[in-house]
């Protein structure tokens, strides 16, 4: 029993107390016996039509009755019907078997029943009323409080107007209704009103079985629902408010804090002011927001924009203050993370993944369409960037690397500081730098500026169109040219240098080895001045065109002093064959020889002549080398007339 109720008990039992002590003043001294007593008016001498009836009856007032064994009927009009009954106060009724009826017109009708109060009523058995008004009329109920009603089997009602109404029902409060069996409500004008329902606070309302509202306002509406707070509200089965104006309004919802909302089935937000709104969605922070299905958002509002993390997308994340994920599946993961499209993922404090599929990981990462990991890193058009600072911005490009560069399309740049700009360009190492479509440039601090050069080695560089250099600080300068070793320089068009040290510097030239170089256009070199060497282990040459080794130049030489051997020894063969001689005209036939010298060569010969008429005549001749032993002849003829 309350603190009023029992003030008010207690006023009741004062009253009866003295209504006692004066009705005993009325009555005249008797012995101990079992007869009736009824009080005589001094004035009138008479009973004034007061009735006991029955042993130890007592009735004092007009009209009073006192007809049950024991009975007690104290006032006009009052009646103790019930044995051991006692009805104090003009028309109050005591029925009841040891009932007791206190008050003007109160009312006991059950056994054991107590009614307080002007019209107070307890009409069921062992029930109590207590106050003006007041009724208990379900067995072993209580009713406290001016015009209280308690009116099923065990039920409770304390406060002005209060009404327990179901079984083992209670209301606390003033206006207070439980109506549920088993229900409770505690609190001006609460209101539990299903089976099982508990409202605890000034206007709280339970209207759901075994549903509970606690706080000012707080509403459970349905099956299982629970409201916890001012103006909570959990309004559909199993829903749970927890906060001051707190609102779960679907199937299973969850809102924890002041003004959160959970508006879908199964949603569950924690946080002052937040929402979440996707079935089975959870935001947790101030001012979250899961909006999407199955959505998660966790983070507060840092910004003042009455936003905190917010999920949008279906089956989103945005964990992090201010975060977004605004697409299907997406996740943003860090103060202000932002993962706006299909399946994107941004990871890291403002991270921004804009592009389906994109994925940026790290402090302020970008990534659009793309991948990109590391802090300030940024990836846009399909391509992939990792590392602190790194950017590929290249259709399908790759960077790797703190502040790798991959800007140009199909581009790859692996390394800290490195850059690949030209179309499927390829930088890697510290500093590298490929501009040129196709390029590849590998090496610290090397760099491949026009398309299709190749620069390999520490410092290598490659600055003409197509020119390959290789090694730590090789050059190519010239287009189509190619330096191959540590400090190699081929400059010019064409050129090509293999070699350390060595320089091409004219088009079309060669140098071939350390240091050599070929300044002279159309050129090979294979080595410098004062810097020669020998070619060795070369195989002889067949095609027009082809070079020629030492042991062809023998042969050739060899050859060639045969044949001026020969040549000499001709000549001494022709000196010889001018000595033979002709005919004389007198002469038939003539023999004739000679011997001749050159060069230290010697030859002889042997000429013949015949006349065959007085017109013709022939001559035959035949010559031979002494040393080479060549072999050499002739035939004349002559017309004379």
């Amino acid at each position: 029993m309350g603190r009023g109720a029992q003030s008010r008990a207690g006023w009741y039992g004062a009253g009866i107390l003295l209504a006692a002590v004066a009705g005993a003043m009325l009555l005249p001294a008797t012995p101990a016996s079992a007869a009736a007593t009824v009080c005589t008016d001094t004035t009138t001498g008479t009973g004034n039509g007061a009735t006991a009836t029955n042993p130890n009856a007592t009735a004092c007032g007009d009209s009073a009755g006192a007809t049950g064994l024991g009975g007690s009927a104290f006032g006009a009009g009052s009646e103790a019907s019930g044995e051991g009954s006692a009805a104090f106060g003009n028309s109050s009724v005591s029925d009841g078997d040891f009932s007791a009826a206190y008050g003007a017109a109160a009312t006991a009708n059950g056994e054991g029943s107590s009614a307080f109060g002007f019209q107070a009523d307890a009409d069921a058995d062992y029930s109590s009323a207590y106050g003006t008004g007041s009724t208990a009329a379900g067995e072993d109920s209580t009713a406290v409080g001016a015009f209280a009603g308690a009116s099923d089997v065990g039920a409770t009602a304390v406060g002005a107007g209060s009404l327990a109404e179901a079984v083992d029902s209670t209301a606390v409060g003033s206006f207070s209704e439980a109506s549920g069996a088993g229900s409770t409500a505690v609190g001006v004008i609460s209101l539990a009103d299903e089976e099982g329902a508990s409202a605890y606070g000034a206007g709280a309302t339970a209207d759901g079985a075994y549903s509970t509202a606690v706080g000012t306002n707080s509403y459970a509406e349905s099956f299982g629902s629970t409201a916890l707070g001012a103006a909570a509200e959990a309004e559909s089965s199993g829903s749970t408010a927890v906060g001051g104006n707190s609102w779960a309004s679907e199937n299973d919802a969850t809102a924890v804090g002041e003004s959160a909302f959970a508006l879908a089935e199964g949603a569950t937000v924690v946080g002052q002011d937040g929402t979440a709104e996707g079935v089975e969605s959870s935001a947790f922070g101030e001012n979250s927001y899961a909006e999407g299905e199955n959505s998660i958002a966790i983070g507060t509002d840092y910004d003042n924009d009455d936003t905190g993390a917010h999920a949008s997308g279906l089956n989103s994340a945005a964990i992090g203050t201010d975060s977004v994920a605004s697409g299907d599946g997406a996740i943003a993961f860090g103060w202000g993370a932002e993962a706006t499209q299909e399946g994107s993922v941004a990871i890291g404090e403002g991270a921004s993944s804009t592009g389906a599929d994109a994925i940026a990981i790290g402090t302020g990462a970008t990534a659009t369409g793309s991948v990109a990991m590391g802090a300030g890193s940024t990836a846009s058009g399909g391509g992939a960037a990792f590392g602190d600072n790194s950017t590929a911005t290249g259709g399908n490009s790759a960077a790797f690397g703190p502040a790798a560069v991959a800007s140009g399309s199909q581009s790859t740049s692996v390394g800290p500081n490195t850059e690949a700009s030209g179309f499927a360009s390829y930088a890697g190492a510290y500093g590298a730098s490929a501009t040129g479509a196709n390029s590849v440039s590998i090496g610290a601090e090397s760099h491949a500026s026009l398309d299709g050069g190749v620069a390999l080695g520490g410092g290598a560089a490659s600055d003409g169109l197509q020119a390959v250099a290789l090694g730590e600080l090789s050059t190519a300068d010239g287009a189509n040219s190619v330096a191959l070793g540590a400090n190699s320089t081929a400059s010019a068009a064409n050129s090509t240098v293999l070699g350390d040290g060595g320089m091409a510097s004219a088009s079309n030239s060669v140098a071939l080895g350390s240091g050599s170089v070929a300044d002279e256009e159309d050129t090979v070199s294979v080595g410098s001045t004062g810097n020669t060497r020998r070619i060795t282990n070369v195989t002889a040459g067949i095609a027009p065109t082809d070079g020629v080794n030492v042991s062809q130049l023998r042969g050739v030489y060899t050859s060639l002093s045969n044949d001026i051997d020969k040549t000499q020894e001709g000549v001494a063969m022709a000196f010889a064959m001018a000595g033979t001689s002709g005919l004389a005209k007198h002469e038939k036939f003539a023999l004739s020889g000679g011997v001749g010298t050159f060069e230290g060569h010697q030859g002889a010969a042997l000429g013949a002549a015949m006349r065959l008429d007085d017109n013709w005549s022939l001559n035959a001749g035949v010559a031979a080398g002494m040393q080479e032993g060549t072999v050499g002849g002739r035939v004349g003829f002559r017309y004379a007339w």
